[in-house]
């Protein structure tokens, strides 16, 4: 494989790409090489520059704000249960929700609607993912591909997610929800939407 190519954005969310070279060609009933010959990979994860907004969410109550771009980056403290939806509107109705640190602070999930199934393979597992002492930073994604919606999540400064969801009914995500749940309080600081 080649080295990876320069990211398309150094903020905001990007993408980089290597291509692979044939070194030698099948000869003699060899078998040809197996896959695609290029791999991309997200890159510039980190939110541009802006000024932002610092709420605090306690009990299971989403507060929504506009979501204008595929990237949402955002830090939070809390003792466990992050909960972020990404919707069609403001009221909640149609949604993906993220969980971070739930059961516990042990597992996190993505699924289809408000307390619904997952569409991230189940729980997976992320011991003392968030603090009830630190900022802990936080991106997701989202994008169609294949029409398909793929949401993912990763942790600041890490180009890889820990959590991936494909929801194969797609909905629009043009809202942001950010909640708590139970005893939890979470505060959020995250870029004023614009």
């Amino acid at each position: 494989w080649s080295s990876w190519s320069s990211c398309s954005a150094t903020c905001g969310g990007g993408s980089q790409s290597a291509t692979r070279q044939m070194a030698i060609q099948a000869t003699g009933g060899g078998e040809l090489c197996q896959g695609e010959p290029v791999k991309s990979q997200q890159c510039g994860l980190t939110q541009c520059d802006s000024a932002t907004t610092t709420i605090v969410r306690s009990g299971y109550d989403y507060l929504y704000f506009p979501l204008d771009t595929q990237l949402f980056t955002f830090k939070v403290k809390s003792t466990n249960d992050v909960h972020v939806t990404l919707s069609a509107d403001a009221r909640g109705y149609n949604v993906n929700e993220i969980v971070i640190g739930g059961w516990a602070n042990s597992q996190s999930t993505i699924r289809r609607g408000r307390q619904g199934s997952s569409i991230s393979g189940g729980l997976t597992s992320t011991p003392q993912i968030v603090s009830p002492t630190e900022f802990r930073g936080f991106w997701i994604t989202t994008e169609m591909d294949k029409g398909k919606r793929v949401i993912k999540v990763g942790k600041d400064g890490e180009s890889t997610p820990f959590m991936t969801g494909v929801d194969n009914n797609p909905l629009r995500h043009i809202y942001v929800g950010l909640s708590g749940w139970g005893d939890a309080t979470a505060t959020y600081v995250f870029p004023t939407p614009t």
